[in-house]
């Protein structure tokens, strides 16, 4: 088995992307019935079924079935019972308590890494279906859920990250529920999963302190955005320093796609100055504010964390605010354009839905050789 590109692999992903995307439309639909019975679970058990079996018995190799996969199978194999150090969590140096000891608990009861994964993965599944539940409740919004697929098949590759990712998607909604104390247990449990989660930590303060009176004073927030990536040259000496004395001084000086992280967010950034009073009093109605001050704190710390490296780590954690924030413009667009006097909402649909899978294509090409996604093989036949 090779490490090479696979046009029938590709074919796969964005064939999955769509079943799921489809089947959580209809979800969508069965939820709006608001039938006692609810059928709607019956398709999320769907869902969770076909990702975790995809997942699961995915064949894993050398750079097969994600580059990192032999690592986490091989730290299965040989856990022992960690023990909490809270100097060593500190300085982010040590393995993470919780992941370690979530794997110690698996191993003491079986030695088949499928049962790791099933644990792992279960948890990554349960939070899509968790969020899709809670904050996607417009039938026409499945198209941007093809999205979905990108940080599953990467947790194929850094799933002690993306697991982490999963539980922020619970303590974001917590924070937007004002349930404060459930928001520090998920993140603390995060944090403890996967380092990296501390950007989710320092969020808090941010939306606590200042991103109600940014959100509101547009003008502040661009001389931020300016200076934010004028002393980012500054800082980076600095902040390189303390990131090699950490346990992530792997990720200082690797490569770095600027189109693939700028370009996208730029767009989106653009989209929002212009649509902005709309999209403010969109997602205030939907109760989703916090998915816009989500996406203007990663706006003031991505020049950092490119030019720090591992970037894709970071980003991820703000995935699921920016595929919020695109359903609402989507929306927005589609009320605003007309032609004739009709309004073109299906070609808009329609257009959204092939600039989603062009976009996932181009991630896929990106990642598929150095996240080792390429080519996909099953255990099972």
């Amino acid at each position: 088995m090779n490490n090479k590109w696979s046009n029938a692999t590709l074919l796969l992903y964005i064939s999955i992307a769509f079943i799921i995307a489809l089947l959580f439309r209809k979800t969508i639909i069965e939820k709006n019935k608001k039938k006692k019975l609810r059928e709607y679970i019956i398709y999320y058990f769907i869902i969770y079924i076909i990702l975790i079996i995809f997942s699961c018995f995915r064949t894993v190799g050398q750079n097969i079935g994600g580059a990192d996969s032999i690592n986490y199978i091989n730290m299965f194999e040989n856990v022992q019972k960690p023990v909490f150090d809270i100097i060593l969590t500190l300085k982010f140096s040590g393995n993470e308590y919780i992941f370690f000891y979530l794997l110690y608990l698996v191993r003491c009861i079986t030695s088949d890494y499928h049962i790791m994964f099933f644990v792992l993965y279960s948890i990554i599944i349960t939070s899509y279906i968790f969020f899709v539940h809670k904050e996607i409740h417009n039938v026409n919004d499945w198209g941007m859920l093809l999205l979905l697929i990108l940080p599953y098949i990467m947790s194929f590759n850094i799933v002690r990250n993306c697991l982490a990712v999963s539980i922020t998607i619970f303590a974001i909604y917590f924070l937007k529920e004002k349930k404060n104390k459930l928001f520090i247990l998920f993140e603390v449990c995060a944090f403890l999963t996967h380092y990296t989660a501390v950007i989710t930590l320092i969020f808090y303060f941010y939306y606590k302190i200042f991103a109600n009176k940014l959100l509101h004073n547009k003008k502040i927030y661009i001389i931020l955005l300016v200076i934010s990536y004028m002393m980012t040259i500054t800082f980076i000496p600095i902040a390189i320093n303390l990131f090699l004395k950490s346990g992530y001084s792997g990720y200082v000086g690797s490569d770095i796609s600027l189109f693939g992280y700028f370009a996208p967010k730029i767009l989106l950034l653009i989209c929002i100055y212009f649509f902005y009073d709309s999209l403010y009093k969109e997602l205030e109605n939907n109760n989703q504010i916090i998915y816009l001050s989500y996406f203007s704190f990663l706006c003031l710390i991505l020049p950092m964390v490119v030019y720090l490296g591992g970037a894709n780590r970071i980003i991820l954690y703000f995935d699921f605010a920016i595929m919020i924030l695109w359903i609402n413009i989507q929306k927005i667009i589609k009320e605003k354009i007309k032609y004739n006097g009709k309004t073109i909402k299906q070609y808009i649909q329609i257009f959204s839905i092939i600039f989603v899978v062009l976009w996932i294509v181009f991630k896929i090409h990106d990642i598929g050789f150095s996240y080792g996604i390429m080519p996909y093989y099953t255990d099972l036949f």
